[in-house]
């Protein structure tokens, strides 16, 4: 995502790249949560920007400060 926002219009490749990236990631989060009866198909995508939001906010700050809190946070997501 961080990517893709960069290069934006100014490399295809990259973006390319970053795309398939992005999609390759949400198969992974898709494929490790499983398929539940009640399970929405927004679940992954939800983790995902979970995810992205992590990935944007430790370029700013230590995530790790607050590791307590995103996992718990996380957690709640896969319920």
């Amino acid at each position: 995502m961080n990517a893709l926002a960069e290069f934006k219009n100014r490399d295809e490749n990259i973006s390319r790249i970053a795309l398939d990236h992005k999609c390759w990631l949400l198969n992974l989060v898709s494929r490790a949560i499983g398929k539940e009866p009640d399970q929405t198909q927004h679940k992954p995508e939800m983790i995902m920007t979970f995810i992205e939001g992590l990935i944007i906010r430790a370029k700013f700050e230590n995530i790790l400060d607050n590791k307590a809190l995103y996992k718990s946070a996380l957690l709640k997501l896969l319920q």
